[in-house]
C-alpha cells in the first residue's frame, strides 16, 4: 500500500494524472443525505419548529422512502404541527406494508387515544406491550394514552402505574428479637423513590434494604425491608405509608403487630421512627461521597468497603441499595462531630473525604 501511495505522489509530481477515487455506491450516498437530513429535522424538532422539521424529514425521506424510523419521525413533526390526521394516515399506511413493526403500533396507540379511538388505542397497544418495545405501567405514564385510561377497552393494563404493599410481621414479637417490615413497589423508574412515614412502639431500627428489579412485564419493581429490633412489651404500628417518584404516588394501609416480654418487664415507649428508603438517602450522589444530614453524617461506599471515621468511632454498614440481588452501594450514618470519613481496601486508603 505505501509503496502504492509513493507511484501515486511521484505521478502527481511529474505532472501525470492522479487515479480517479472509486464511484460512491448510491446507497451509501442516499443513507448519508438521509441522515444528515434527518440529523436537521430532529434538532428542529427538539426546538419546536415543526415546520422546517417536516421540510428535513421530507429530505431524508425523499433520499430513503421506505425507511420506517423516518416514516414515523415525519409523523411526529406532523402531528407536532397540529396535523393528526396526516400523521394517522401515514402511519396508518406503514402498520399495512409492516404490521410487525411494533415502534409504529406503540406510536398509533397514543396518536388514536388523542383522537379519543380506545378501542383502537387498545389493539395497537396490545401489540407493542407483547413486542416488548413498551411495558404495562410505563405505558400509562404516557400523556397522550392517559385519555383514554380507565376505559373498558383498556382494562388488560394494572389498576395505577405506581403500586405499593406493606407488609408487617405476622407473629408476635418479643425483646430483644428483630422483626422485618417491607415495602413492595411495582412500577418505579429508575432513580430514587421517597418514602413517607414512621413505625411507632416498642422498636428501634437496625438496618434497611433497598433492591431494584423487574416484574414478568418488565415494569421496575422496589423491594425495600427495614429490620426492626424489639426493646419491649406493647404494640407495634408501621404506616400508612406514601411512595413518591416523580409525580406518581402511591399509598398503603397501616399494619401492626404486638410485642412481648419477660414477666416483670415494664411497657417500653419509644420514639417513631422515620422510614426512609436508602435510595432517597443517597439521592442523585454516586458512591463513594460523603455529607451531613441534620446532625449526623453519612458516607456512600462500595459494598463491604472498610469505613474509618475521624473522630474514631463505631461505625456499621446499616444501610444498603441492591439491584437484582447485589449490593452496589452502602450507607454508613455517624453522629455529630464527624470530620473525615476514609475508605480503606487491601493495599491502603483509597478514598478520603470530608462530609459536606
Amino acid at each position: 500500500m505505501a509503496r502504492l501511495i509513493g507511484l501515486a505522489l511521484l505521478l502527481v509530481a511529474c505532472g501525470a494524472p492522479a487515479p480517479e477515487p472509486p464511484p460512491v455506491d448510491p446507497q451509501l450516498r442516499s443513507l448519508g443525505d438521509a441522515v444528515s437530513a434527518w440529523q436537521v429535522g430532529a434538532d428542529l424538532l427538539a426546538k419546536g419548529d415543526a415546520t422546517r422539521a417536516r421540510d428535513a424529514l421530507g429530505r431524508a425521506l425523499a433520499a430513503r422512502p421506505d425507511d420506517t424510523l423516518l416514516v414515523l419521525w415525519m409523523a411526529r413533526a406532523e402531528a407536532a404541527g397540529g396535523d393528526l390526521d396526516a400523521a394517522l394516515a401515514r402511519v396508518d399506511a406503514l402498520v399495512s406494508r409492516s404490521p410487525d413493526y411494533p415502534l409504529a403500533r406503540w406510536w398509533r396507540a397514543t396518536a388514536r387515544a388523542r383522537k379519543d379511538d380506545a378501542a383502537g388505542a387498545a389493539e395497537d397497544l396490545k401489540a407493542a406491550l407483547a413486542a416488548g418495545v413498551i411495558t404495562p405501567r410505563r405505558a400509562m405514564r404516557d400523556a397522550d394514552l392517559a385519555r383514554v385510561l380507565g376505559r373498558p377497552e383498556l382494562g388488560f393494563l394494572p389498576h395505577a402505574a405506581l403500586e405499593a404493599t406493606l407488609i408487617a410481621p405476622a407473629q408476635l414479637g418479643f425483646k430483644g428479637s428483630e422483626v422485618e417490615v417491607g415495602l413492595d413497589v411495582v412500577g418505579a423508574d429508575d432513580g430514587p423513590i421517597e418514602v413517607i412515614g414512621a413505625a411507632s412502639g416498642p422498636v428501634e431500627l437496625v438496618r434497611a434494604v433497598e433492591d431494584s428489579g423487574q416484574d414478568g412485564a418488565g415494569d421496575g419493581t422496589r423491594s425495600v425491608r427495614w429490620t426492626l429490633r424489639v426493646l419491649g412489651r406493647g404494640d407495634a404500628l408501621v404506616g400508612p405509608l406514601t411512595v413518591r417518584q416523580g409525580g406518581l404516588v402511591a399509598t398503603t394501609a397501616a399494619a401492626g403487630w404486638s410485642n412481648a416480654a419477660p414477666a416483670g418487664n415494664p411497657s417500653v415507649i419509644a420514639p417513631p421512627l422515620s422510614l426512609r428508603s436508602p435510595s432517597s438517602v443517597l439521592g442523585a450522589r454516586v458512591a463513594p461521597d460523603a455529607w451531613r444530614d441534620g446532625h449526623g453524617a453519612w458516607a456512600a461506599v462500595p459494598p463491604g468497603a472498610r469505613v474509618e471515621s475521624d473522630p474514631v468511632m463505631r461505625l456499621s454498614s446499616a444501610w444498603s441499595l441492591r439491584v437484582g440481588g447485589e449490593p452496589v452501594v452502602d450507607l454508613v450514618y455517624a453522629g455529630t462531630g464527624i470530620v473525615r470519613f476514609r475508605v480503606r481496601g487491601a493495599g491502603g486508603l483509597v478514598w478520603e473525604e470530608e462530609p459536606r
